[in-house]
């Protein structure tokens, strides 16, 4: 009486409509995930073109660097001796100057800024001259 085949073919058709919305659930949690992660770091790289150091003086005694105009009001500055992290100034404004005293290497002294947990590109780099 009833048409056997119609019905497995009803079947087979909402089943592969099921398996489609599943997958593209799945894709699109990956996508998200993906997207969200990328764009919160987008706007720390963006602030990070605008960011730049000058180092006025750099002796094995003393190191002086100013940051120049741009990025956010305030970020942090990372100093690199001989390539390695030495120290971190924190919240150091546009235009303002830090000098650091200590007994340094006659290496080189690089300086580069950190925007929340992004460090940007190295902005600023000198030989550390003999005092």
């Amino acid at each position: 009486m009833y048409n056997k085949k119609a019905q497995g073919e009803i079947i087979t058709t909402v089943l592969i409509i099921l398996l489609v919305l599943a997958a593209v659930v799945i894709v699109w949690q990956v996508v998200k995930s993906t997207v969200t992660e990328g764009t919160s770091t987008i706007g720390e790289k963006a602030d990070c073109l605008d960011v730049n150091f000058k180092i006025l003086k750099a002796t094995t005694s003393e190191i002086t660097i100013r940051r120049e105009a741009g990025g956010p009001e305030t970020i942090n500055a990372v100093v690199l001796i001989d390539g390695k992290i030495n120290y971190t100034i924190s919240s150091i404004k546009e235009l303002e100057t830090n000098t650091s005293t200590a007994t340094y290497p006659t290496k080189s002294v690089e300086v580069a800024g950190k925007i929340g947990t992004t460090q940007c590109e190295i902005s600023a780099a000198d030989t550390i001259a003999a005092a």
